[in-house]
């Protein structure tokens, strides 16, 4: 137990004023943006400028629980505006196309690089490029309006409470994907919570929600279109969201889809 003489007190009672308005003020901050190559081996090395991760999460502790708290505010504002877009497109499918349209505009060469319109100098490397948002607006076409997703906290992934090694983890290996899928069926059991797990699927991108799901809708690194196919299936009924910063304006998205058992 800490010291409980008044001075301290005090200390810890300004402390959390300060943290509340540094949360208050988090949609008015901007970020500055760098070039990222995502399919890069070596995007997930050091930046020049040490971000807030989990790789370096022990070392904030507790001396930078400020800044821990107001990273977890971003990445849950960012799931649940992805949770809101997810939704918009299964309302109405066809809706979407223009701003499918808009974004194909975004590939600036023949290597299909997909420039990010937050920033000049990110882009993202396609395998097919056009084609492959050509092929999303004739599916999106084809499709009718589906139920909404359901999001349940108890279906979101702690990535922060899975990781042992926050130092060598990497957040989208097999092996690392495979565990946190077995652990949360586990934890499931354990509540006895009556859940049927469908899907899954991540996404690594930006700080940008809108630009996930777009990335996700057009699928354009799955061959099998898996992620699409999770988004828009009308027989899935439940989601779970979970995002965590990996670098330096990188975040992985993990969405997890079920249904009720019977």
């Amino acid at each position: 137990m800490g010291c409980q003489c008044n001075k301290c007190k005090n200390k810890e009672i300004q402390e959390e004023k300060d943290l509340r308005q540094q949360e208050n003020g988090m949609n008015n901050n901007s970020t500055d943006q760098k070039y990222i190559d995502f399919n890069s081996k070596d995007s997930m090395n050091n930046s020049s400028r040490s971000p807030l991760t989990l790789r370096n999460f022990k070392h904030y502790i507790p001396k930078h629980q400020k800044e821990l708290s107001n990273m977890n505010y971003i990445t849950n504002n960012l799931s649940f505006s992805l949770y809101e877009i997810i939704n918009k497109i299964r309302a109405n499918p066809k809706c979407f196309i223009d701003k499918i349209k808009s974004y194909k505009d975004k590939i600036i060469n023949k290597d299909y690089q997909f420039l990010l319109p937050i920033a000049k100098e990110i882009f993202i490397t396609l395998n097919r490029g056009p084609k492959a948002f050509d092929e999303t607006i004739e599916y999106l076409n084809k499709l009718e309006p589906m139920n909404s997703l359901i999001m349940k906290n108890e279906l979101k992934i702690d990535i922060d409470n899975t990781i042992n090694n926050f130092e060598e983890m990497n957040f989208t290996s097999f092996s690392f994907l495979e565990k946190i899928i077995k652990n949360k069926k586990k934890e499931l059991e354990k509540n006895k919570k009556n859940y049927k797990i469908e899907g899954f699927h991540y996404d690594k991108s930006t700080n940008n929600a809108e630009i996930s799901a777009i990335l996700q809708i057009v699928d354009d690194n799955m061959g099998d279109c898996s992620r699409r196919k999770n988004l828009l299936n009308p027989q899935f009924t439940y989601i779970g969201i979970s995002c965590v910063n990996i670098k330096e304006n990188v975040f992985c998205y993990y969405m997890l889809f079920a249904n009720t058992k019977n």
